[in-house]
């Protein structure tokens, strides 16, 4: 399956808060991407959380996978690849 980028923030209180991006138009999975890493940076910037994950749709040998973008600062990002099968 294919889907739009999503993601996630860690506040400095614990709680895990889902984050999406809405467009009026179509916008390209790459720029979507963009904005989410943006808002990370803003977030960190404000004090406002301590981690922040973007899920991203991939393929990895033909195969569906999720790769999870994940950061402690908004600058540096790290990945994780998962496989999956619908």
């Amino acid at each position: 399956g294919e889907f739009y980028p999503f993601g996630a923030k860690l506040l400095v209180n614990g709680d895990v808060i889902p984050v999406g991006v809405y467009t009026d138009n179509y916008t390209d999975s790459q720029e979507l991407i963009k904005i989410l890493e943006k808002a990370a940076l803003e977030e960190f910037k404000n004090g406002n959380v301590v981690g922040y994950a973007i899920g991203i749709d991939v393929r990895v040998d033909g195969e569906d996978a999720l790769m999870i973008k994940f950061t402690n600062d908004g600058k540096e990002w790290d990945q994780k690849i998962y496989k999956y099968k619908i």
